[in-house]
């Protein structure tokens, strides 16, 4: 296949396209600099993007995945200019990608500039799940010793005690459970006392699961974050990333449908509801906070799909 032909199969297959995929990779020499170009048009198109003129789309994301599963540090510094200056719905742009392969897409071409990273997490002018997926990037990234855990632990406190203030709840209590799956007992107290500044949700995590968890040490909670959850893994396997696409996925066309508000007091977990459409959305199966995720993570649904819900 040429690379005309191997990135028309990956933008308009109706399935996985497993044979352009593996072309791909065969072409990695010749086919990392067509995928490096597709970041830079996305920089110097970022207007259009942003004013939903720009359609190639399926082309960045799978550069991205690519460029990820090469390792290619050149797409790095690409990625830090292209990604905070999105300002249109970065889910309109990359669907289910941003928040289930994003994440590991950055840590997986990460140079070893810690500091672009740390500006990214800390602009307030960047989107906030961009700024969630590069938080999950520097997880990643500490959970697999490319970032020293110490120095990790020590940013992540000081993050919580910079910005903690109740419009930046979301990204503390992010944090939190990011600290909470890398094992940072040493700030077991501090992270505690989230909790009662309202911080974290016992309906995210109560007390006692969190009280719980704390007791084992630092290399057993570890050793379980990176065996249990496929979401704070590098790229290593395309078709796997692409898998459960929804696009690819005939049972999941109708995940998502319009429903009747629920009332007020009226709690089911198989539900959320969008701020800004004022509408239920309803998982084709009802999902319990505690529940294996459908993602197929491994991780509680409370705390993977549900919790970026």
């Amino acid at each position: 296949m040429t690379i005309k032909e191997i990135m028309k199969e990956l933008a308009f297959s109706d399935s996985i396209p497993e044979n352009a995929i593996k072309e791909a990779i065969n072409k990695k020499d010749e086919i990392t600099p067509y995928f490096l170009k597709i970041l830079e048009n996305s920089i110097v198109n970022i207007e259009k993007i942003n004013n939903g003129n720009y359609d190639d789309n399926d082309e960045e994301v799978f550069a991205m995945l690519f460029l990820a599963y090469f390792k290619e540090k050149c797409a790095y510094p690409l990625l830090i200019s292209c990604l905070p200056k999105i300002k249109t719905d970065p889910y309109e742009l990359m669907g289910d990608f941003l928040f289930q392969s994003l994440p590991k897409v950055i840590a997986s071409v990460y140079n070893g500039d810690l500091m672009s990273l740390i500006n990214v997490i800390e602009n307030p002018e960047v989107d906030k799940n961009i700024r969630m997926a590069f938080i999950s990037a520097f997880e990643i990234l500490t959970l697999w010793d490319y970032i020293d855990r110490k120095e990790a632990e020590v940013y992540f406190m000081s993050f919580i005690e910079r910005f903690k203030v109740p419009e930046d709840r979301d990204y503390i209590e992010f944090i939190a459970m990011a600290c909470y799956d890398l094992g940072f007992i040493d700030s077991y107290s501090g992270l505690r006392d989230l909790y009662k500044d309202g911080y974290i949700d016992e309906a995210m995590m109560s007390i006692r699961e969190f009280d719980e968890h704390f007791k084992r040490t630092s290399q057993k909670i570890t050793e379980e974050t990176r065996t249990r959850n496929k979401l704070y893994h590098f790229v290593d396997d395309i078709i796997d990333e692409v898998s459960w696409w929804s696009h690819y996925n005939d049972e999941f066309d109708d995940d998502y449908e319009d429903d009747e508000l629920l009332d007020e007091d009226e709690y089911n977990p198989g539900y959320y509801q969008d701020e800004d459409t004022e509408t239920i959305f309803r998982y084709s199966t009802k999902i319990g906070r505690n529940d294996p995720c459908p993602c197929g993570s491994g991780k509680k649904f409370k705390r993977c799909c549900g919790e970026w819900s």
